[in-house]
């Protein structure tokens, strides 16, 4: 028999030695194999109980697996969910230890067993008391992204322009974390856009991954060093430089697919000109020329 790695078999003794525990389960990168081992990968475990508030109420259990560094109750008092979901049937510890291991436990009422299961396709049942659990195998089918409907290109476009704005406005004012928040807004709609582009030649049945963050591996190298380059945003001028970078991203995902992607109904000619437009409005010219697209650059 193979012997199981040390947490896992912490893992087992403390399901099996609370009855009220009916069954385990395991989900996240442990259990996807196209993603490569490293040292980093935490244990996403999940128990399913209908004592909820035992384990709400008493979080001792948590050092049976060492010395604790920090802890996160994402459902506890304070947070968001406390204020809008009063009456929730589950409960989330968020746990770094000190040896370097991390698990994220989740304890859900029973009756969530089905909706979850559905809902992530990389959960298995690792120990069931009751015998009652589906038999599956686990994928990342959950994780892949989908051809994105007309309208959310519609809306993922206009987006990046609106936040495009903001950021113009925020710096201008000098506002200038205001101005990186609206700036890393910019950013996630140029990344969304740049993906499908990514995905509408490679495949959508693909993972990649958290916030698309597998995006280099795909992008063209003059494109990646673009997209990196517009994080350097340490200054009012350096903002500026990463508005137009994005913008340039931007400009050339929309013209290169303009024949893909379900764009056929959609019209964005003259969205690049968005910028220089809403500049001179406010009587900045010297700004607007700066952002000015009239030959590609």
């Amino acid at each position: 028999m193979t012997k199981l790695p040390e947490t896992l078999q912490k893992l087992h003794t403390f399901f099996l030695e609370n009855d009220d525990l009916r069954i385990f389960a395991m989900s996240g990168s442990r259990l996807n194999r196209k993603i490569s081992d490293d040292k980093f990968k935490d244990w996403d475990v999940i128990f399913f109980t209908e004592n909820i508030e035992k384990y709400k109420q008493d979080k001792q259990f948590l050092e049976k697996f060492g010395e604790t560094l920090l802890i996160t109750e994402p459902d506890g008092v304070g947070h968001f969910y406390e204020l809008t979901y009063p009456e929730m049937d589950g409960y989330t510890y968020l746990v770094q230890y000190k040896s370097g291991l991390r698990i994220d436990f989740q304890f859900m009422k029973c009756a969530r067993l089905e909706k979850y299961f559905a809902e992530d396709s990389l959960a298995k049942i690792i120990l069931d008391k009751d015998g009652n659990a589906p038999s599956r195998i686990p994928d990342d089918k959950a994780y892949w992204i989908k051809p994105p409907a007309p309208e959310e290109l519609n809306y993922s476009i206009k987006e990046f322009y609106w936040q495009f704005l903001n950021t113009l406005k925020a710096n201008l004012r000098g506002e200038f974390l205001l101005a990186q928040f609206y700036l890393n807004l910019t950013r996630k709609e140029c990344i969304r856009l740049m993906t499908w582009s990514i995905a509408d030649k490679r495949g959508f049945a693909h993972n990649y991954g958290k916030e698309n963050t597998a995006l280099f591996q795909f992008l063209e190298k003059s494109d990646a060093a673009l997209l990196e380059k517009s994080f350097n945003s340490a200054s009012n001028e350096k903002i500026n430089q990463s508005l137009k970078i994005l913008a340039k991203l931007e400009k050339k995902q929309i013209d290169e697919h303009s024949h893909r992607l379900f764009f056929s109904d959609l019209d964005f000619s003259g969205y690049e000109n968005i910028p220089n437009d809403y500049l001179i409005s406010k009587d900045e010219k010297t700004l607007a020329e700066y952002f000015k697209i009239s030959d590609g650059k």
